[in-house]
């Protein structure tokens, strides 16, 4: 019976496959957001979405630098690209939440993005709950799918570090 060995062990081939410790659906249920993401969340006025007679506004994330150690290899492009999130139109897009996921580990700004009547845009930085605005992402947090809600700052982010 040597033809049959292969297929004895075959069972094993396939329950090896099931063991992942995430549960079905892949939701850790512990962080609401979904794992390898990580979620920047703010929930503006009408008066700081809109502000200015917007006409649109929308969150964006910027990776900005890398985590030391930095994970190799770490680079940053010359222009940094937008990560957009949610926009909606003004007026009336006061006090919804506004979220953009990252999917990297690195230091990212989070800001606001206001497109004016003329056209031209001006922005708004986000900061966790001590006034910091470089707002660093783990493999750790995105394992865990970790979610930050942040708050309005005064004025736009810096120039990247």
């Amino acid at each position: 019976m040597p033809t049959l060995r292969p297929l004895a062990l075959l069972p094993f081939v396939v329950l090896a496959g099931c063991t992942s410790g995430t549960p079905a659906g892949g939701d850790t249920g512990t962080t609401g957001a979904m794992a390898g993401i990580v979620v920047f969340e703010a929930t503006p006025t009408e008066d700081a979405a809109c502000g200015g007679g917007a006409t649109q506004v929308r969150i964006r994330a910027r990776k900005v630098g890398c985590i030391p150690p930095p994970p190799a290899p770490c680079t940053l492009p010359q222009q940094i690209p937008d990560i957009d999130g949610d926009a909606r139109a003004c007026p009336g897009a006061g006090g919804a939440g506004f979220a953009v996921s990252v999917d990297a580990p690195g230091r990212y700004y989070v800001d606001l993005v206001r497109t004016l009547p003329d056209g031209t845009q001006d922005t708004l930085c986000l900061e966790d709950g001590s006034g910091e605005v470089l707002h660093d992402v783990t493999t750790d947090d995105l394992d865990a799918g970790a979610m930050r809600v942040l708050a309005l700052g005064s004025g736009p982010c810096p120039p990247p570090p």
